[in-house]
């Protein structure tokens, strides 16, 4: 189903976050001095386009024809498969359908530089309706939220999720107490009343710096 289908909202009808998903990108690139950046599913190119931080080389992999900018206009898969470049900061904004989600951050992990850093969005649903797959409406996070969970489930990563901008999730090499296994399967009812334990979830307040102008939009 296309975008087409649902009626576009208005400016007004958009959520305003605190914090942009492009601005916490920026603050983890000048915290971990991330050069090399990748972004899986440029749509528009709002975020990629929206990023100050001065990377050395910044790659975009969307394969719709009216993505831009888009360095490889592939599936996400292929370009994974064929690559053999490393990245330090990758972000994951592809499809959202939670096996492609999970696939495309064991794929971005494989290619991480060391200490590099991988970013998840819409990985906190505001509601049933936003996550439901196939999809139902214009405002849409898919079920990332069971990719995330099913990450978390692995004791060598360090997971997180903060707070704003549909849930922005951030995966490091380290070291977390895992979930039990197969929580990833439970009912959007059951994740809903302990999300914040399941995602990890911080207030966006933990992550503000001040080589960052927290204010622009990438939306």
């Amino acid at each position: 189903m296309s975008e087409t289908n649902w009626a576009r909202p208005k400016d007004s009808e958009h959520p305003v976050w605190p914090v942009h998903r492009g601005r916490i990108i920026d603050y983890l690139a000048g915290r971990f001095n991330h050069k090399i950046y990748l972004e899986i599913g440029i749509h528009n190119g709002a975020n990629f386009n929206s990023l100050q931080h001065p990377f050395r080389r910044k790659v975009g992999v969307d394969p719709d024809p009216l993505a831009s900018p888009v360095t490889y206009r592939c599936k996400s898969d292929t370009f994974f498969e064929l690559s053999p470049d490393k990245y330090d900061l990758i972000f994951i904004d592809g499809l959202h359908e939670h096996k492609q989600v999970y696939k495309d951050v064991r794929n971005a992990l494989a290619c991480l530089s060391a200490g590099g850093t991988v970013v998840m969005h819409d990985c906190n649903p505001p509601s049933e309706a936003h996550q439901r797959v196939p999809r139902e409406q214009f405002f849409w996070t898919g079920d990332t939220w069971r990719a995330l969970l099913r990450l978390r489930e692995d004791p060598s990563l360090h997971i997180e999720v903060i707070d704003t901008d549909y849930g922005v999730g951030i995966v490091r090499v380290g070291g977390q107490k895992k979930l039990p296994l197969e929580s990833w399967r439970m009912s959007y009812s059951a994740f809903d009343m302990g999300r914040k334990h399941f995602l990890n979830l911080k207030p966006h307040t933990l992550i503000r710096g001040e080589d960052v102008d927290w204010d622009a939009d990438g939306s």
